[in-house]
């Protein structure tokens, strides 16, 4: 069983990165063999005297600018996985404390969220002031922190079987997240200290690869699903409680 937080937003969305990632390499698959018949056809005509040097070498040059600017588009698409896969998550705890906090009264018991007077006179009813409360707290809880912080406040809560490498590659992913959108992929002192195990220098492009899209995966499937056993039974302990 999962959340609707899961089964709405993580699950289709996760799918979706899935089917991307898929397509990308079947596209790569496809054009390099595209791109070695041709180059294949090229060196046959060569050895044939079919055609002269001249053409051999335009043939050669068009080739790279293709390669070129395929592998341009590749990056970018392997560089905004990182941003997609962080808003999923994101998107994820915020709907599912939402989700934990409607089913169980008492997990925002200390949030300290009130609503003002101007506020409760301007709502159409108390259901929505307190919809209103649920996600400003869900909203803060995610704002204010990061998978360091999220792990140990859901720990704190009664989450169990986090794995120990979910968090390093947690922060790893969220440090490349901001490194995408805030410098262009260009690798920052923070960054270089902070995440020296990639052994990037400052100025350095960071590219994406697939084997950081597949260890990212796995970090947050972990994550999310470590997170979703745990908010079921709670929420499932307090609905048969009810």
């Amino acid at each position: 069983m999962h959340t609707p937080a899961y089964e709405n937003g993580f699950g289709p969305n996760t799918d979706k990165l899935d089917h991307l990632l898929k397509f990308t390499h079947e596209g790569v698959r496809s054009y390099s063999a595209t791109i070695s018949e041709k180059l294949e056809a090229a060196t046959a005509k060569v050895e044939a005297g079919a055609i002269q040097q001249e053409s051999t070498v335009a043939i050669l040059h068009e080739a790279a600018e293709q390669i070129s600017q395929f592998g341009g588009g590749l990056r970018i698409i392997q560089g905004l996985m990182p941003v997609l896969m962080v808003t999923i998550v994101e998107a994820y705890l915020k709907d599912v404390l939402i989700y934990g906090a409607e089913m169980d009264g008492t997990l925002m018991k200390d949030s300290g969220q009130t609503a003002s007077y101007k506020e409760l006179l301007n709502a159409e009813s108390l259901k929505e002031v307190i919809l209103e409360l649920r996600g400003k707290w869900a909203k803060n809880f995610v704002d204010k922190g990061g998978p360091t912080e999220w792990i140990k406040r859901l720990t704190s809560m009664g989450a169990r079987g986090y794995r120990p490498s979910t968090l390093a590659l947690m922060e790893a992913l969220w440090g490349v997240r901001h490194l995408m959108v805030h410098s262009a992929g260009i690798v920052t002192p923070e960054f270089a200290r902070r995440h020296s195990h990639f052994q990037k220098k400052i100025g350095d492009h960071f590219i994406v690869a697939n084997n950081h899209l597949q260890q990212w995966l796995a970090g947050i499937y972990d994550f999310v699903e470590v997170t979703d056993v745990y908010f079921v039974k709670r929420c499932a302990a307090k609905i048969e409680g009810r």
